[in-house]
Protein backbone atom coordinates (compact mmCIF):
# COMPACT_ATOMS: atom_id res chain seq x y z
CA UNK A 1 0.00 0.00 0.00
CA UNK A 2 1.22 3.53 -0.54
CA UNK A 3 1.68 5.56 1.79
CA UNK A 4 -1.59 7.71 2.18
CA UNK A 5 -2.13 11.55 2.14
CA UNK A 6 -3.15 12.96 5.60
CA UNK A 7 -3.82 16.27 7.33
CA UNK A 8 -3.52 16.16 11.23
CA UNK A 9 -6.10 18.99 12.89
CA UNK A 10 -4.53 19.23 16.54
CA UNK A 11 -6.60 21.36 19.20
CA UNK A 12 -4.91 23.03 22.27
CA UNK A 13 -6.59 23.84 25.32
CA UNK A 14 -8.23 20.12 25.87
CA UNK A 15 -7.14 19.55 29.60
CA UNK A 16 -8.80 22.77 30.57
CA UNK A 17 -11.84 22.33 28.22
CA UNK A 18 -12.04 19.03 30.02
CA UNK A 19 -12.32 19.88 33.16
CA UNK A 20 -14.71 23.12 32.77
CA UNK A 21 -16.69 20.31 31.15
CA UNK A 22 -16.54 17.80 33.96
CA UNK A 23 -18.28 19.87 35.92
CA UNK A 24 -21.14 19.83 33.83
CA UNK A 25 -21.42 16.40 34.84
CA UNK A 26 -21.61 15.18 31.16
CA UNK A 27 -19.26 12.48 29.33
CA UNK A 28 -17.01 15.54 28.43
CA UNK A 29 -14.72 12.83 26.14
CA UNK A 30 -17.57 11.61 24.49
CA UNK A 31 -18.64 15.73 23.74
CA UNK A 32 -15.51 16.83 22.86
CA UNK A 33 -14.38 13.36 20.38
CA UNK A 34 -17.96 14.56 18.80
CA UNK A 35 -16.85 17.94 18.28
CA UNK A 36 -13.75 16.88 17.36
CA UNK A 37 -14.77 14.23 14.94
CA UNK A 38 -17.59 16.87 13.16
CA UNK A 39 -15.13 18.96 12.31
CA UNK A 40 -13.02 16.57 10.41
CA UNK A 41 -16.10 15.81 8.16
CA UNK A 42 -15.61 19.94 7.43
CA UNK A 43 -12.31 19.06 5.80
CA UNK A 44 -13.08 15.76 4.68
CA UNK A 45 -16.10 16.89 2.50
CA UNK A 46 -14.85 19.65 1.03
CA UNK A 47 -11.52 17.75 0.01
CA UNK A 48 -13.86 15.24 -1.99
CA UNK A 49 -15.51 18.46 -3.34
CA UNK A 50 -12.24 19.80 -4.70
CA UNK A 51 -10.62 16.22 -5.79
CA UNK A 52 -9.37 15.17 -9.15
CA UNK A 53 -12.09 13.05 -10.69
CA UNK A 54 -11.64 11.01 -13.20
CA UNK A 55 -13.45 7.96 -11.62
CA UNK A 56 -14.39 9.40 -8.46
CA UNK A 57 -12.25 7.18 -6.22
CA UNK A 58 -9.72 9.45 -4.59
CA UNK A 59 -12.85 11.05 -4.14
CA UNK A 60 -14.61 8.50 -2.68
CA UNK A 61 -11.58 7.34 -0.69
CA UNK A 62 -11.23 10.59 1.26
CA UNK A 63 -12.27 9.88 4.84
CA UNK A 64 -11.62 11.33 8.38
CA UNK A 65 -9.69 8.94 10.98
CA UNK A 66 -8.93 9.19 14.37
CA UNK A 67 -6.58 7.94 16.73
CA UNK A 68 -2.52 7.10 15.84
CA UNK A 69 -3.20 5.17 12.32
CA UNK A 70 -4.25 7.73 10.03
CA UNK A 71 -6.25 5.60 8.37
CA UNK A 72 -7.86 3.46 11.28
CA UNK A 73 -8.13 4.05 14.70
CA UNK A 74 -6.06 2.71 17.74
CA UNK A 75 -9.06 0.71 18.86
CA UNK A 76 -10.46 -2.33 16.38
CA UNK A 77 -13.06 -0.94 14.90
CA UNK A 78 -13.99 -4.58 12.68
CA UNK A 79 -14.84 -5.70 16.14
CA UNK A 80 -17.77 -3.17 16.97
CA UNK A 81 -21.56 -2.01 16.64
CA UNK A 82 -22.41 0.99 14.72
CA UNK A 83 -21.81 3.60 12.29
CA UNK A 84 -18.18 4.22 11.71
CA UNK A 85 -19.18 7.91 13.50
CA UNK A 86 -20.06 6.26 16.08
CA UNK A 87 -16.79 3.66 16.40
CA UNK A 88 -14.38 6.98 16.01
CA UNK A 89 -16.08 8.80 18.59
CA UNK A 90 -15.61 6.11 20.96
CA UNK A 91 -12.13 5.36 19.99
CA UNK A 92 -11.47 8.97 20.17
CA UNK A 93 -13.31 9.50 23.59
CA UNK A 94 -11.34 6.47 25.18
CA UNK A 95 -7.79 8.18 23.96
CA UNK A 96 -9.29 11.31 25.54
CA UNK A 97 -9.96 9.27 28.96
CA UNK A 98 -6.52 7.51 28.77
CA UNK A 99 -4.18 10.22 27.65
CA UNK A 100 -6.24 13.35 27.85
CA UNK A 101 -5.50 13.80 24.13
CA UNK A 102 -6.64 12.79 20.62
CA UNK A 103 -6.37 13.16 16.90
CA UNK A 104 -8.76 13.55 14.15
CA UNK A 105 -7.04 13.17 10.50
CA UNK A 106 -8.37 13.46 6.81
CA UNK A 107 -6.63 10.79 4.93
CA UNK A 108 -6.48 8.94 1.53
CA UNK A 109 -5.25 5.86 0.78
CA UNK A 110 -5.26 5.97 -2.99
CA UNK A 111 -2.22 4.76 -4.55
CA UNK A 112 -1.89 7.98 -6.79
CA UNK A 113 -3.27 10.60 -3.92
CA UNK A 114 0.22 12.35 -3.44
CA UNK A 115 0.29 12.90 -6.99
CA UNK A 116 -2.78 14.23 -7.40
CA UNK A 117 -1.78 16.62 -4.25
CA UNK A 118 1.50 17.40 -5.04
CA UNK A 119 2.13 17.31 -8.36
CA UNK A 120 0.37 20.83 -10.20
CA UNK A 121 -1.52 19.25 -12.27
CA UNK A 122 -4.52 20.05 -15.21
CA UNK A 123 -7.77 18.09 -14.77
CA UNK A 124 -11.04 18.46 -16.45
CA UNK A 125 -12.70 17.97 -12.86
CA UNK A 126 -11.44 18.99 -9.49
CA UNK A 127 -7.90 20.52 -8.79
CA UNK A 128 -4.53 20.12 -7.50
CA UNK A 129 -3.55 20.51 -4.45
CA UNK A 130 -7.44 19.55 -2.98
CA UNK A 131 -6.60 18.66 0.97
CA UNK A 132 -4.68 21.08 1.91
CA UNK A 133 -6.84 24.01 0.68
CA UNK A 134 -9.42 22.41 2.47
CA UNK A 135 -7.58 22.72 5.50
CA UNK A 136 -6.76 26.04 4.63
CA UNK A 137 -10.00 27.73 3.50
CA UNK A 138 -11.88 26.07 6.02
CA UNK A 139 -10.20 27.02 9.14
CA UNK A 140 -13.02 28.98 10.98
CA UNK A 141 -15.93 26.17 9.75
CA UNK A 142 -13.39 23.97 11.33
CA UNK A 143 -13.46 25.92 14.79
CA UNK A 144 -17.20 26.73 14.68
CA UNK A 145 -18.02 23.39 13.64
CA UNK A 146 -15.81 22.32 17.02
CA UNK A 147 -17.51 24.94 19.25
CA UNK A 148 -21.21 24.24 17.75
CA UNK A 149 -20.97 20.77 18.89
CA UNK A 150 -19.58 21.92 22.34
CA UNK A 151 -22.00 24.46 22.74
CA UNK A 152 -24.76 21.73 22.04
CA UNK A 153 -23.75 19.44 24.61
CA UNK A 154 -23.06 22.58 27.26
CA UNK A 155 -26.76 23.41 26.79
CA UNK A 156 -28.15 20.07 27.09
CA UNK A 157 -25.96 19.71 30.04
CA UNK A 158 -27.59 22.55 31.88
CA UNK A 159 -31.19 21.88 31.36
Amino acid sequence: MAEPVKMRLEVKGVPELLKKLAALKVDVEQAVAASLLAAAFVVSNDAKRRAPRLTGNLARSITPGVGTDPLGSSGAIEHTQGTLPEQSVKSLSGELRADGKATAYVATNVVYAPAQEFLPLEHRHGVSPYLRPALDENKQNVTDTYRKGLEQVIRRAGK
